[in-house]
């Protein structure tokens, strides 16, 4: 008894495996955790915060202590050679007071280089996203569409059967039949393109996310679609902030800003506080005495000439600040562009779809009017197989409509950075 129960108990949560959907949200969580880029990315940005953590060692002062021990052979002039042994201890440090802020512009090219490398795992986090939802929709998209290409295959062949009984009896033209025979193998050839599509986009959304394909059905299908009722001023605001394409090349605009005041600052005088405490036992010239030595001093360096490098440096920096700063101001611009592109688009799908609908809707009343006058004689079976024909074409029409308006909707999110 114990094991029939075991037996009913896997079979039930077999059924309630196969039965179980994929969530879009959570197709994307494993492609982002399986995707290989990605892992090579967040290790950029680790690298990126640790090269941020060694900038800021410049404020800190530099400390060494250095110990000589061993033996010395010493012989000057006619002189007997003096034979003795090293011991020589020396403690120093030195903290840096100025040098042309270059330490602070290096801590903040730092900061915004690890900005950077977040912002490319960012925008490589949003790619993964709108490809998982690019096949995802696309999926949900030939489930349908062989639905309906299976149901107007089958009409179009009942459609070629009558018009070819009726050319039997020249009832109608040889030019009918042919146009039936090329609508029937249209429907045919519709059918199976859709199954090799849809076999296609689960193969390419298995091997994405590394889900097994087999586990890959009853995809949800509720798409919830908020009306925008922020402006574009308002939607490019929120952009600056997050887009991630915008991210990247502020912060590549803003680390060469802070690399060209890095190089302006190799030609300003530097100022370094020096502590060091020294002691020698043995000491040559004080007659083996030990020798004691205790300074504190500043020191000041000018840079005068070093065979012009440092002007060539400035100049080279300079230029580069400048190209990624046009970078950035065509960034902005392109995103400002889509912004208002996106806006335009998901309006235009949102009237194609309603008069998708409204035509689908159309053709079922016409088609269920059909119906009832071929009941009463008023109306042939071949008419009726034609409007059948036409409400699947406008049936396909609104489901194509439908998802592109989906993804559409998706990467319009993706500018405000609303699938991270």
């Amino acid at each position: 008894m114990k094991k029939i129960l075991i037996i009913i108990l896997l079979f039930l949560i077999n059924i309630n495996h196969s039965f179980a959907g994929l969530v879009l949200q959570d197709v994307i969580n494993i492609a982002i955790e399986s995707n290989e880029e990605l892992k090579a990315s967040e290790y950029s940005y680790k690298a990126a915060r640790s090269e941020k953590l060694k900038s800021i060692g410049g404020f800190l002062p530099q400390i060494s202590l250095n110990v000589d021990t061993g033996s010395r052979k010493t012989k000057i002039g006619e002189n007997n050679r003096i034979n003795d042994d090293v011991d020589k201890k020396r403690f120093s440090a030195s903290q840096n007071i100025f040098n042309g802020f270059g330490t602070i512009f290096e801590v903040k090219k730092s900061n915004n280089i690890a900005n950077k490398e977040l912002a490319i795992k960012n925008s490589k986090i949003q790619e993964i996203s709108l490809n998982v939802i690019r096949y995802y929709l696309d999926i949900l998209r030939y489930q349908h569409l062989i639905k309906v290409s299976g149901r107007n295959l089958k009409s179009q062949g009942r459609l070629l059967y009558y018009i070819d009984k009726k050319f039997k009896v020249k009832d109608s033209t040889k030019s009918e039949l042919a146009r039936a025979r090329a609508d029937y193998i249209k429907a045919k050839n519709d059918k199976l393109q859709n199954e090799n599509n849809l076999f296609l986009v689960k193969s390419n959304l298995s091997r994405y996310s590394g889900i097994d394909i087999s586990e890959i059905n009853n995809l949800e299908d509720n798409f919830i679609f908020k009306k925008e009722d922020r402006n574009t001023e308002q939607l490019f605001k929120i952009a600056l902030e997050l887009n991630p394409q915008i991210q990247i090349s502020k912060n590549s605009f803003l680390a060469s800003k802070h690399q060209s005041n890095i190089a302006k600052s190799s030609l300003s005088p530097k100022v370094t506080l020096n502590f060091d405490i020294s002691e020698e036992k043995n000491s040559l010239y004080l007659n083996n005495q030990k020798e004691r030595d205790t300074s504190i001093y500043l020191n000041f360096n000018v840079p005068i000439f070093n065979s012009g490098q440092n002007y060539f440096d400035i100049a080279a920096n300079n230029n580069y600040k400048k190209k990624e700063r046009f970078n950035y101001e065509a960034v902005k611009k392109q995103v400002y562009n889509s912004l208002i592109e996106y806006q335009n688009k998901i309006s235009n799908y949102d009237a194609s779809y309603s008069s998708a609908k409204s035509l689908e809707r159309a053709n079922r009343v016409y088609l269920n009017t059909l119906k009832q006058e071929e009941r009463l004689g008023t109306k042939s079976i071949i008419e009726l197989l034609e409007a059948r024909q036409n409400f699947y074409d406008s049936q396909i029409q609104r489901i194509n409509i439908y998802y592109d308006r989906v993804y559409c909707y998706f990467e319009f999110k993706s500018l405000i950075a609303e699938l991270l």
